[in-house]
């Protein structure tokens, strides 16, 4: 219900509806608390199932840890035999490599005139592969071993 004044302002008053009313102090009301429940005694059957399951999956834990840690160091194993693999082959690389070099090296040395063209062609590969999608590269071959074979002389212009 709103009344009016005659001022500037408007004064409300608000009437709550009986039913309202009894429904707040329903729930303000102290209610009794349900009566305890006594503890249930839990059957034999499932007491014992329960113990069982209990130790099933306490067994099964103990194996599923045994079985990590075999896997654990089967994997630390391979994984020493992978390093020490990779440095034996880096170690192998790493001689080859060297051996090429010493072999370069020496062979630079007793470069003589008019044994360029031999030497390019043993850092060709002559076997013709024919790769799909490759480019033909026979004529440059033919070209290289033809410079091997007649070799042009040259000339020094000092």
């Amino acid at each position: 219900m709103v009344e009016n004044n005659d001022q500037d302002f408007t004064r409300e008053k608000v009437t709550i509806p009986d039913y309202q009313l009894d429904l707040d102090n329903d729930f303000n009301r102290a209610t009794p608390s349900p009566p305890k429940q006594e503890d249930r005694v839990e059957p034999e059957k499932i007491r014992k199932w329960r113990e069982e399951q209990a130790k099933r999956l306490e067994e099964k834990d103990k194996e599923e840890e045994k079985k990590k840690q075999e896997l654990r160091e089967i994997a630390k194993k391979e994984l020493e035999d992978w390093y020490n693999n990779h440095e034996e082959t880096i170690a192998k690389t790493k001689a080859a490599n060297r051996n090429a070099e010493k072999q370069f090296v020496a062979e630079d040395d007793a470069l003589e005139p008019g044994t360029e063209w031999e030497r390019i062609a043993k850092l060709c590969d002559f076997n013709p592969k024919a790769k799909q999608g490759s480019k033909d590269v026979s004529r440059m071959r033919s070209i290289i071993l033809q410079m091997k074979q007649n070799p042009v002389p040259i000339k020094n212009h000092s």
